[in-house]
């Protein structure tokens, strides 16, 4: 997944460079999500099921990690809207689906920016947790529906 999501951000990022369109920030910003997170700061997909011609799967949550699914929606509808542009190699553009009840027990990726956690589970260690100090904006984004 981290792999299909850092070829999309980045192909399309290039792409709103080349071209010069408005929504470039916003590539910028789903990039560096990407980027930052990293392989171990994705959520991992529980099952895998055929629900007609649209392959499902469900995620579970991280506990640890702060919100990004609304960002991580948008880099997915992206590549399900675009599929043609991305090689077919790997998995098939899926939809996903989150169930908070099934939590993932991958760890906790240290040395992020504190936006990157959930602040109620990050109170909650015990222990000091390493958090980087570099600043990280969050960005709202707002998706026109066609």
């Amino acid at each position: 997944k981290f792999e299909t999501w850092r070829k999309v951000t980045s192909t399309l990022l290039s792409d709103r460079k080349a071209s010069g369109k408005e929504d470039e920030p916003v590539w910028v910003y789903l990039h560096s999500i990407v980027e930052t997170l990293g392989k171990d700061g994705m959520s991992s997909d529980e099952s895998e099921n055929e629900v007609g011609e649209v392959q499902v799967f469900c995620l579970k949550t991280l506990p640890w990690r702060a919100d990004f699914h609304h960002e991580m929606k948008i880099i997915d509808e992206q590549r399900l809207v675009g599929a043609a542009n991305f090689t077919p190699r790997g998995s098939k553009p899926a939809k996903r689906f989150r169930n908070a009840i099934n939590e993932s027990s991958r760890p906790a990726v240290a040395d992020l920016p504190k936006v990157f956690y959930n602040p109620s589970w990050l109170n909650e260690q015990c222990l000091p947790f390493t958090v980087s100090k570099k600043k990280f904006q969050r960005m709202e984004i707002v998706v026109a529906v066609k």
